[in-house]
């Protein structure tokens, strides 16, 4: 699978370039991180990483949280979800939202 955005990848601006320019159908990173995975490649943006989420408290898409189990996000939690990130972080949407919901139980115990 081929990277777009980060080390290995075209680069974070390249990237935002690309993601402005996609169908307006594909809502949001999420919408676009399923569509490029149907054609073979990835984002390597910290958004697509396993340990972000995004949170509706958050005006600005942008930026979510990076979430760490047993624990809430804080400010310094927040991140950049165009920042580059390397190969080895990045999830599927489904492999974040199971992190997301392993982390709202992490919360309850």
């Amino acid at each position: 699978m081929r990277g777009i955005g980060g080390a290995s990848g075209i680069g974070p601006a390249r990237a935002r370039h690309c993601l402005e320019i996609f169908s307006p159908a594909i809502a949001g990173l999420g919408g676009r991180q399923l569509w490029l995975a149907g054609h073979g490649a990835t984002l390597l943006v910290v958004g697509a990483a396993r340990d972000v989420y995004p949170s509706g408290m958050m005006p600005d898409g942008r930026i979510a949280y990076r979430i760490h189990p047993g624990r809430r996000a804080e400010r310094a939690d927040v991140v950049d979800i165009f920042a580059p990130a390397e190969q080895g972080v990045i999830a599927t949407v489904a492999e974040q939202k199971e992190n997301f919901e392993a982390w709202i139980r992490s919360l309850a115990a």
